[in-house]
């Protein structure tokens, strides 16, 4: 096999499809995770986030999926307000998709939970790191 054939199978395996997730750790007020695939060196999809509120108090909590380019943050997209309540796990529906082109691959996600405090900032912590295999650096 020739290796631009390898590489193109090795690219288009059922491994590379596969969800991927990025969560929060032990984080006291909020448990937040986005899982998503990588269509291409430009292109997130299948996006799909949630979040819990372990703190059980007045504000509500929300999560996000932040995409990285190696200029930095691209954008922030996939937004889910949890809206089960108290020590609730909750999740979107909805798979998002967002596409960088023409401006330059994306690096790298993360997820973003947050804590929504009305009349101030929001208090938010930040998942792991998943990098786009099909990014060249």
């Amino acid at each position: 096999m020739q290796p631009k054939s390898l590489l193109l199978a090795l690219l288009s395996s059922p491994l590379l499809a596969t969800a991927l997730r990025s969560e929060t750790r032990n984080e006291p007020e909020v448990y937040g995770w986005c899982d998503f695939t990588w269509a291409n060196a430009h292109k997130v999809q299948n996006v799909q986030c949630g979040a819990k509120d372990r703190k059980c108090d007045a504000h509500s909590v929300y999560a996000m999926l932040e995409v990285y380019s190696d200029n930095g943050k691209e954008k922030e997209f996939a937004r889910y307000n949890m809206g089960a309540g108290c020590d609730k796990t909750d999740w979107d529906d909805t798979k998002h998709s967002w596409d960088n082109l023409p401006r330059s691959n994306l690096a790298k996600a993360r997820v973003k939970a947050c804590v929504d405090i009305q009349g101030g900032s929001d208090k938010c912590y930040y998942g792991n790191w998943v990098d786009n295999p099909y990014e060249s650096g």
